[in-house]
């Protein structure tokens, strides 16, 4: 089974522009039956969501990316980097609350052939917005 082994979010915000840069380095092992399996025709893939964190529920904020991955360079060892600069009402998970958000990335692979997934969410970053 695929393996997100990591997830670190970072934000970037220009004020001036009201503008954010959003960055989520990941890490993801695949076991050798996988790289072998996708060098011969088998595709994984990869969502990164960016969440809003809140007590009772959390809020998906956007869609970063979705990713295909397969093919004669797939490798155990996998470490994508997704980024966005987005406006950074995009991230204002609590419009009637407090002027600080708190977000984070979900990081989910999915093997298309068996649906066996694996996920895993990033560290908070609190921005004042």
């Amino acid at each position: 089974m695929p393996k997100v082994r990591s997830a670190v979010l970072s934000l970037k915000h220009d004020t001036v522009k009201e503008m954010v840069t959003v960055r989520v380095d990941t890490r993801v092992y695949f076991t050798n039956h996988e790289v072998t399996s996708m060098k011969n025709g088998l595709v994984m893939k990869m969502n990164c969501n960016v969440w809003g964190d809140d007590p009772s529920k959390d809020d998906l904020l956007f869609h970063l990316c979705t990713q295909a991955i397969g093919g004669k360079k797939a490798t155990n060892n996998w470490t994508p980097t997704y980024e966005a600069t987005v406006p950074d009402y995009m991230l204002n998970e609590d419009p009637q609350g407090n002027q600080e958000d708190e977000v984070y990335a979900k990081v989910t692979i999915r093997n298309t052939y068996t649906g066996i997934q694996s996920s895993r969410t990033s560290n908070v970053v609190t921005i004042d917005l």
